[in-house]
């Protein structure tokens, strides 16, 4: 049987012009208080050419928080948030972790 208290502590997502919801399913476990999320940039497998924006579901380039390539933020959200990213261009890369 699986641990699902284990699931989806780490992840990538990529990011383009519609917004993605970033899978921190763990979170619902109330162990974990937030999510690191990191944009790629020069020092990682690829590298983000536009900024990528975090927000809800309505995120867009207009009103997201920014995190350009190679920036990084800690969010704190609970179980029952959803955080999701969008960016200006396609095939923009995140990591994550949650905390």
């Amino acid at each position: 049987m699986k641990d699902t208290h284990k699931e989806y502590l780490v992840g990538q997502v990529t990011v383009g012009t519609t917004a993605v919801q970033i899978p921190v399913a763990a979170l619902a476990n109330n162990n974990h208080r937030g999510i690191l999320i990191k944009a790629y940039g020069a020092n990682d497998t690829a590298l983000n050419t536009v900024p990528v924006f975090i927000g809800n579901a309505q995120v867009t380039v207009n009103d997201g928080f920014p995190l350009a390539p190679g920036e990084s933020a800690t969010i704190p959200i609970t179980g029952e948030d959803a955080i999701y990213a969008v960016a200006s261009a396609s095939s923009q890369k995140i990591a994550w972790v949650v905390v």
